[in-house]
């Protein structure tokens, strides 16, 4: 989870600060629970949590200039895909989700989602409705993708705005689809991902790997 760089004692103590935070979410399983632990209201820790995420200092520069990035070039790429929200209640959600972790691993490079960004412009929404930590995630996706890939999970501020950025690192491509995921009849996303089966990143669009590509891949592990 650590997203800085440098040996800057005050940013290796503010990045501590917000893994701890995290920590002890996932420890006590919700935002409420670690709430109810130690008697703070849902509201205080946020703010707290935003007070460490937001600092003056280059903490957020990488997340900054990636969502700068995409304003310039005005479209998405191989290793950076952006939603407007992360809902994953239903099958149909999951389908997909698991179809996008999936190509992005592939990459074989750092590849983000980034939640909070309108469709087409990437202006920034404000507010992300849906909220999760980065075990929420990773359980999500586990036992679903083979090899296992386990990624990070931030909430973050900048400049009043919230976003969630996905960080996907896939070491050991090819990545495949572990398990059948079908909508049920009344999802609102009617996506199904099939056992066995391998996407990847084309420009700013997902799609099942060529013969090609999968050799090229099984090459470069060699």
């Amino acid at each position: 989870m650590l997203w800085w760089k440098g040996d800057c004692r005050k940013c290796q103590t503010y990045a501590s600060t917000v893994e701890r935070s995290d920590l002890a979410v996932e420890q006590n399983r919700s935002l409420t629970g670690l709430g109810k632990s130690y008697s703070i209201t849902i509201d205080t820790l946020r703010r707290l949590r935003a007070f460490f995420e937001n600092l003056p200092d280059d903490l957020l520069d990488r997340e900054r200039k990636i969502i700068e990035r995409l304003r310039t070039i005005g479209r998405e790429s191989h290793n950076i895909d952006a939603k407007r929200e992360l809902t994953l209640r239903e099958l149909g959600d999951k389908a997909e989700f698991i179809k996008d972790i999936v190509a992005m691993a592939n990459n074989g490079e750092t590849s983000f989602i980034i939640i909070g960004l309108e469709d087409g412009s990437f202006a920034p929404i404000g507010s992300i409705a849906q909220r999760y930590t980065k075990n929420d995630i990773n359980q999500i996706i586990s036992d679903k993708i083979d090899p296992p890939v386990v990624v990070d999970y931030r909430e973050i501020t900048i400049d009043g705005n919230e976003y969630a950025f996905i960080e996907i690192n896939g070491t050991n491509p090819p990545y495949i689809v572990a398990r059948d995921i079908v909508h049920n009849p009344t999802d609102r996303k009617r996506v199904r991902v099939s056992k066995g089966t391998i996407y990847v990143r084309h420009a700013d669009r997902t799609e099942g790997i060529s013969r090609a590509e999968l050799e090229e891949m099984l090459k470069k592990r060699a």
